[in-house]
């Protein structure tokens, strides 16, 4: 039997309608001997696909000749029937009766005309990629009989696309398909119209729900509504535009209702009942789309641009593999370049024309709760926790509407997860980050403040790494734009002494951002506004000012500090300048801040420069010691830039030193002659904290390459490695006995270690480690220490707490010729 002959017997054997050209395809090829794999790759479709083509096809089969038939079988399957019914070609008219008796169900079905009406749905004959979406996407329909699904994504991800493909591939499955947009925003009465007048073949017009419901259970529809967000209510999650409210009940009762139809939605946003119904009916499910690498390359394949495969995988992956923005972006390239991907890579210039509109779109429809949280992501650079926003956002927000805020973002494919930590798509914090300087430079020059109060432009709490970028990507263009503003520097420091007038003259605005960033972009500009003015009333500082020591020398010198009331509490303890949150606890009224070579008392400050070590030792009142660069050379220690973090040995006769790169340095303490420097290598990252165990035999170090180490001070050998954790460690401590080290992490675990076995005992979470935390053998010293610089807001244990303390506190130096120092501060002050 020739395959023509096969299928004109397969054509009457089967329901009319129900081979459809696919079907034919594989039914042909498959008799001809060929596998799926093979099929598909000819034919352009994805092998799953075929696959489950196939499988239907054989499915009808087995039902029809009452045996099981299979790719393997249904040739002779075939040829058996029909020789042995005496079956020929020629007389073919009564073999549906013979071997095939409907149902009166499907006699039904077999009277109803197909209809399609594609309505505004995009030309999809060229379709590249997406063949994992496409399989889950039949899944959802043919399988698992859903009612409504989602797609959702970014605008110009593919969701458009990827609907029309899915309806175009399984039209056999349907007995009617529709598509509308609701880009213009019809009223539901409207859609119902239409919706009813097309399954009623134009023999009913009632706009009614009930009506609607009857159809989709009577027959297989499928309903493709395209564009749903622009229905929904633009800055508030989860809610309908004025006079479209009445879309909840149609998308509710499709998703609730019994019936054998499907909805498919695209949208930016998810719609609040695909949010509501999802997680309690397998009949409803959203599928979210990212980029695609076959579509990206596919894109820059056919089109004419020239450059490597290494610059072209760049450009694909800045833009996310958002198939829209490389269209965008390419025709510009063509445009303004002349295909010369180079040469635009150099302009390092990624939001502009089409993608500053395509994002304008979606940033002007989000809530100012989640315009806050994406520009705080774009200021942090790097992966942020909701401890962390919950701790920046000005004013305060609930955990509650922050959660939901983040989570609306992710929905809409603007913000990016990982192990409970956010950030954003390279393309996005660039668009942010250019519109944070614009407005910025809009609110200093009309001195109408809002981000300005609301933002902090650059912090000293990260990475050296971070704050650097921070200083190019944010304070430099914003330095660089205003002064290109004002005709003189006489007249910007004017504009700028306005704005520090309107700051004063509301409190409410001195405790926010606002006097931070006024001085940093001060320094930026060396304008000097500090004369009587800047330091004359109350200023707290929820983040560090990052300002040259020269210049603090000379703000700070003028001004009294007798009431200060220093915040952020952690015990006193050795500080190099390059420390991040380290401060030391007094017993008296003598207020102490040490900057590279100064420390600030009630009235000046004092030189320490000149001074040798045992006299810098006398100006502390507990005998602990703060530590600056001039006093380490008096030690005679070499080179100690690019220093992270410092320790002394419980005997006081060593220092522990480590740099960015992750060695650690042991150095004596003495100056009467030199001593050989042990060197402790093994951390490939920056490290954050090194800690001593009480009894000075052993070093303990954490650090950005997600370990913590246990050094033998004696050997220089690393005797433990523990690495449980998945994020950068900040700070260790040891038990009493030195048995024990906890270490607690970015991740927001906080780990308990035996450091004879490496193994870890327990994990916390940071949330709840206060509760548990007496346990251990740890002094309440060793717990406000532990606690207070990254996960909790901790009052010191009340032994710690007199009336009379003040604290010092300083952060953060690159130990170069002109160090960086950042002041926590919250003080009264008056000049001199």
């Amino acid at each position: 039997m020739k395959v023509e002959e096969a299928l004109e017997v397969l054509e009457t054997v089967l329901p009319p309608g129900s081979l459809n050209a696919v079907k034919k395809m594989v039914f042909s090829q498959a008799w001809e001997g060929k596998g799926y794999c093979e099929i598909a790759e000819q034919a352009g479709y994805d092998p799953d696909y075929i696959k489950g083509v196939a499988a239907n096809l054989w499915q009808s089969l087995s039902s029809l000749l009452n045996e099981k038939v299979t790719k393997k079988n249904f040739r002779p399957l075939l040829r058996q029937k029909f020789d042995t019914q005496k079956l020929c070609l020629a007389k073919t008219e009564n073999i549906q009766q013979q071997i095939f008796q409907p149902s009166t169900e499907t006699k039904k079905t077999l009277s109803k005309p197909k209809a399609i009406d594609w309505g505004e749905a995009i030309d999809v004959s060229v379709f590249y990629g997406r063949s994992q979406e496409l399989n889950q996407l039949q899944q959802y329909i043919i399988a698992d009989r859903c009612r409504s699904i989602a797609l959702l994504g970014m605008g110009g991800i593919g969701k458009t696309a990827l609907a029309a493909k899915v309806a175009q591939q399984l039209q056999s499955e349907f007995d009617y398909i529709i598509w509308r947009s609701l880009r213009h925003s019809p009223p539901l009465e409207t859609m119902l119209r239409e919706l009813i007048s097309f399954f009623s073949h134009q023999e009913c017009t009632q706009g009614e729900l009930s009506k609607l419901i009857e159809y989709l259970r009577n027959s297989r529809c499928l309903i493709i509504l395209d564009s749903v967000e622009t229905i929904l209510k633009p800055g508030c999650t989860g809610h309908y535009r004025s006079g479209y409210e009445n879309y909840s009940q149609l998308f509710q009762l499709i998703s609730q209702t019994s019936h054998s139809s499907c909805l498919i939605l695209t949208s930016r946003e998810k719609p609040p009942e695909i949010a509501a119904f999802e997680s309690i009916d397998t009949a409803v499910r959203s599928l979210q789309l990212f980029g695609s690498k076959e579509i990206a390359k596919a894109l820059l394949k056919t089109k004419e641009i020239s450059g490597s495969e290494a610059q072209k995988q760049q450009l694909s992956e800045y833009y996310s593999y958002s198939p829209l923005a490389l269209k965008i972006v390419i025709t510009s390239i063509k445009d303004l370049f002349d295909g010369d991907l180079t040469e635009f890579l150099q302009h390092n210039t990624a939001t502009f024309n089409g993608i500053r509109r395509l994002l304008n779109q979606h940033f002007h429809r989000l809530s100012e709760l989640e315009k806050k949280i994406i520009v705080w992501l774009a200021v942090n650079q790097d992966w942020t926790n909701v401890k962390k926003l919950e701790t920046d956002i000005l004013p305060a927000v609930s955990k509650v509407n922050l959660l939901e805020s983040l989570e609306a973002l992710i929905w809409r494919s603007i913000v990016k997860k990982k192990l409970s930590m956010y950030t954003l798509e390279p393309l996005i914090m660039e668009y942010i980050l250019n519109y944070l300087i614009e407005e910025i430079v809009t609110e200093l020059t009309t001195t109408n403040l809002n981000l300005f109060i609301t933002h902090s432009l650059i912090l000293t709490t990260g990475k050296r790494s971070i704050k650097e970028r921070q200083n190019q990507l944010i304070i430099e263009p914003i330095a660089r734009q205003i002064s290109k503003i004002f005709s003189s520097t006489q007249a910007l420091e004017k504009q700028l002494l306005l704005i520090l007038n309107k700051l004063q003259a509301n409190e409410n605005l001195l405790c926010s951002y606002a006097i931070e960033n006024l001085i940093n972009l001060c320094m930026k500009l060396e304008i000097d506004l500090m004369v009587g003015d800047l330091y004359s009333h109350k200023i707290e500082c929820r983040q560090s000012a990052h300002i040259s020591s020269q210049k603090a020398i000379e703000v700070l010198n003028k001004t009294n500090h007798k009431n200060s009331d220093f915040c952020a509490i952690v015990p006193g303890k050795i500080c190099p300048a390059s420390q991040i949150n380290q401060h030391k606890c007094h017993e008296n009224n003598q207020s102490q801040l040490v900057d590279n070579n100064s420390c600030i008392c009630p009235t000046n400050f004092v030189d320490l420069s000149d001074q040798n070590y045992q006299e810098s030792q006398k100006q502390q009142q507990d005998g602990n010691i703060l530590h600056n660069p001039m006093l380490l050379e008096k030690m005679q220690i070499p080179t100690l830039d690019n220093i992270s973090v410092i320790a002394s040995s419980p005997n006081k006769q060593f220092l522990a030193i480590a740099d960015l790169w992750g060695n650690v340095r042991l150095l004596p303490m003495v100056n009467s002659q030199p001593h050989p420097h042990i060197v402790f290598k093994g951390h490939t990252q920056e490290i954050h904290s090194i800690v001593w165990s009480p009894d000075g035999n052993f070093l303990a170090t954490g650090s950005d390459d997600l370990t913590v180490r246990l050094w033998d001070i004696n050997t220089g050998k690393c005797l433990q490695i523990f690495n449980e954790h998945t994020a950068r460690i900040y700070s260790l401590i040891w038990s009493q006995n030195s048995q024990t080290i906890i270490s607690k992490s970015e991740d927001e675990t906080i780990k308990l270690w035996d450091i004879s076995t490496g193994k870890c005992l327990h994990t916390w979470s940071a949330e709840n480690f206060i509760q548990s935390f007496g346990d251990l053998d740890s002094s309440a010293t060793h717990i406000c220490e532990f606690l207070a610089p990254t996960f909790y807001e901790v009052e010191c244990p009340v032994s710690l707490r007199m009336n009379s303390l003040s604290f010092v506190g300083f952060a953060d130096s690159e130990l170069n010729s002109d160090p960086l120092v950042s002041f926590i501060f919250a003080f009264e002050c008056c000049t001199d």
